[in-house]
């Protein structure tokens, strides 16, 4: 063992003499490795702790950072959610619009309906109300369509509102008739004044009537702009006493006089029906 010794002492002599180590240049050496050992020991215990304090400073804001571009695309989800959110919101909000002009008409619908269910008329064959669901050609001299809603509703069947007299129905189909208003020139209509006054009006197809024939032409100066003219109930086919036209001209060289409906039909949204005697 002792000669192994020996030999390692030479050999680490011939090591140092051919690299041209000295003996001082190793005690510096070993003096400088066990110094910066020695640092080292005192660094872990001394330094160390406030060295991980500044790298946990300088680490932190990326931390915080990090922290953010992770949280991103749940920033963004939350976005889009709200986003389509208030999209959907947008339509619900539309769709109430839509539901409350409805309800306005609705109510505008009934408003009427009260109106007409408080007519001043009283027939015994009075007991049907339907709704105008639009027109044929134009609204004077063409056809009123209205709903039929009641089986009761027959060809002939005279159509009114709470303001007078509308026209005839001449066609009925299955869920819907056809009105000939009493504008329409196939009308005839006996009429009289508040003063007695007969005469029969016609329909010229347009917004208009005129008389036809006046039963007591000594008595047309009397009649005047203004008159209302009701159904006579001459005939028996028209009820009597509904209005019809107001006269709007009284020409007594020409024993002309014209009128036109009380009842304007582009305004109206019900009628009623009173069941024909024919």
């Amino acid at each position: 063992m002792k000669q192994n010794n020996n030999s390692i002492q030479v050999l680490f002599a011939k090591f140092m003499s051919h690299n041209g180590i000295s003996r001082s240049s190793l005690m510096i050496l070993c003096f400088l490795v066990c110094s910066v050992t020695a640092g080292l020991d005192y660094m872990s215990e001394a330094h160390i702790c406030s060295i991980h304090i500044a790298f946990e400073k300088f680490v932190a804001p990326l931390k915080i950072e990090a922290h953010k571009l992770i949280q991103l695309p749940k920033l963004v989800k939350s976005f889009l959610d709200i986003k389509h959110e208030n999209e959907a919101l947008r339509r619900e909000l539309d769709i109430l619009k839509i539901a409350n002009l409805k309800a306005n008409e609705h109510t505008r619908e009934l408003d009427e309906l009260k109106r007409n269910l408080n007519i001043k008329y009283n027939f015994e064959r009075f007991n049907v109300v339907e709704k105008v669901l639009g027109f044929e050609a134009s609204v004077y001299n063409s056809s009123i369509i209205i709903s039929k809603t009641h089986d009761d509703i027959a060809v002939d069947s005279i159509v009114i509102t709470p303001d007078g007299l509308v026209g005839i129905i001449n066609t009925v189909y299955e869920k819907s008739a056809r009105v000939l208003p009493i504008t329409n020139s196939l009308t005839a209509i006996p009429v009289k004044t508040n003063s007695g006054i007969h005469l029969i009006i016609r329909g010229t197809d347009q917004n208009e009537l005129v008389a036809i024939e006046i039963q007591q032409e000594e008595l047309i100066a009397k009649l005047t702009v203004g008159d209302i003219l009701y159904t006579s109930g001459e005939g028996g086919f028209y009820e009597k006493g509904i209005p019809v036209a107001k006269i709007t001209s009284v020409n007594l060289n020409k024993s002309e006089v014209r009128a036109t409906p009380i009842v304007q039909v582009s305004n109206i949204n019900y009628v009623w029906i009173i069941s024909s005697n024919r």
